[in-house]
């Protein structure tokens, strides 16, 4: 006669059987990681939707479509010479050099950019004339921007790194896609160091 399922019985027969409870609860762990780990990172975003056809989705859409697009999304590179002035030479030189190489990436990456070399608006420089911005106009939604701005965070590395002014140019980033970024990335890493704790310990007490 096969035996019920109770409160009773469960741990009666999970004492009996030690060896193969514990190796239950492992192959669960270990499932658990595998799913865990392949999802995770899907699951992290700073995006939100409506899971209802609520009247302000619908309505965003239609403004969307009559307005030729959404909000543009916005990146900042801040140029800085402890040494240099935007009216020196070499100052030019970087900053023409770098602003080139981000709009050589192309429109799907950078709808449009500028510079103070190429525009000669002194609202894009400092007062002390050692800094200067180059705004970008970031192509495609937020879930492309992010992805998007990895190139020029790479490209900004390399620039940097591969010029001789090393020591006289600092270069930094700031804007909604590299903000979206970092925080997804920061979230996703104390959320992973917190579970690696929290499963095997949940785990261990389960069993």
């Amino acid at each position: 006669m096969r035996k019920k399922l109770t409160t009773e019985s469960l741990p009666r027969g999970s004492a009996l059987r030690p060896k193969r409870v514990i190796a239950a609860w492992l192959v669960i762990l270990i499932a658990a990681v595998i799913i865990f780990g392949s999802l995770f990172s899907d699951a992290v975003t700073t995006e939100f939707n409506f899971l209802s056809d609520a009247d302000s989705k619908e309505a965003e859409a239609l403004l969307a479509q009559r307005l030729e697009g959404t909000d543009l999304l916005r990146e900042v590179v801040v140029v800085r010479s402890s040494d240099f002035t935007v009216d020196d030479p070499a100052y030019r030189r970087f900053v023409q050099e770098l602003s080139t190489s981000i709009m050589a990436l192309g429109p799907d990456v950078v709808f449009a950019g500028s510079d103070y070399f190429g525009t000669n608006d002194e609202s894009l420089v400092s007062s002390d004339r050692h800094s200067t911005i180059l705004p970008l106009v970031m192509a495609g939604d937020l879930k492309h921007a992010e992805s998007s701005v990895e190139l020029i965070h790479s490209l900004l590395d390399d620039n940097v790194k591969s010029n001789s002014g090393l020591e006289e140019f600092r270069v930094f980033i700031t804007g909604e896609a590299t903000f979206s970024k970092d925080f997804v990335e920061g979230s996703q890493k104390d959320l992973e160091t917190g579970e690696k704790f929290a499963v095997p310990i949940a785990m261990i007490i389960l069993a």
